[in-house]
Formats: C-alpha cells, sequence, structure tokens
C-alpha cells in the first residue's frame, strides 16, 4: 500500500496549518524554508517541518536509509506475496 503525501505541516509555535503547495512537492527532495506569519521559520524536507537549525545533511541521510529500509520490506512482502 502506498503511503498518503503530506498536506502540509502545523507551525510548531503557533499551530498554524500551512498547506503545501505544489511547487513544495516537486522539490520533495530539497530542504526549503519556510516563514510562519508568526516568524518562526521552518525547514521542510520530504514532507516534514524541522527547525531552521537542524542538521539537514543528517535528516537527509536518515531519509535514505528510511528509504531504502522501506522499498526492501516491499520488495521482500512482494516475493512473499507471489510464493503464496
Amino acid at each position: 500500500m502506498k503511503e498518503e503525501l503530506p498536506k502540509g505541516y502545523d507551525c510548531p509555535a503557533c499551530g498554524r496549518f500551512h498547506r503545501f503547495s505544489p511547487w513544495v512537492y516537486a522539490h520533495w527532495d530539497i530542504a526549503i524554508t519556510h516563514s510562519c506569519n508568526c516568524g518562526v521559520e521552518a525547514t521542510i524536507l520530504m514532507g516534514r517541518a524541522y527547525p531552521p537549525d537542524s542538521d539537514i545533511e543528517e535528516i537527509q541521510e536518515e531519509e535514505e536509509q528510511r528509504k531504502q529500509a522501506e522499498q526492501l520490506v516491499n520488495a521482500m512482502t512482494e516475493g512473499i506475496e507471489e510464493t503464496s
């Protein structure tokens, strides 16, 4: 089953919901910065919001490892379903 992409994120300071535009989805694998009206900035990467001082390289590496693990599980699951 495919994972549904997030529609946006909630500002960690004020709770305001920010809907992702098509531009965010087109730049999914690139860290982008968004500023809320309350003045708080967030770094958006792969549908998740992080504080702007986060180590983006480390986050990208963790996301890549998560993606690889997910692909491995999916491949293993498909193999099991095919032999059943």
